[in-house]
């Protein structure tokens, strides 16, 4: 996978704050992007929530769920009932993030 496949820190963020709480198998802590395999190996991934990360499965502000654009844009078409999106637009989810956090 290559990195511009997921939602920026930003963007993550902006999720979160949302109720975005899916499983992943990325991370942004500070503003890294960090694998959650163990050892780095797929078949040992282990998948978290936003609600999940951090020691003893207790919240950790400084980590944040990276889902990837795709996953990010289908969330919120079947949370927000917004249709009209397409899959690969970086610059539509920024958009549809202002949106909604107005709600």
């Amino acid at each position: 996978m290559n990195k511009t496949d997921f939602v920026s820190r930003q963007q993550a963020l902006g999720l979160r704050n949302l109720g975005f709480d899916e499983p992943t198998l990325f991370a942004y802590r500070g503003g890294d992007l960090y694998t959650l395999f163990a050892g780095g190996y797929l078949d040992d991934a282990v998948l978290q929530t936003n609600s999940g990360l951090g020691p003893l499965s207790e919240p950790d502000p400084r980590w944040v769920s990276a889902p990837t654009l795709s996953q990010a844009l289908r969330w919120i078409r079947k949370t927000h009932g917004i249709s009209e999106v397409s899959d690969d637009e970086s610059g539509s989810l920024d958009s549809l993030l202002r949106i909604l956090s107005r709600r």
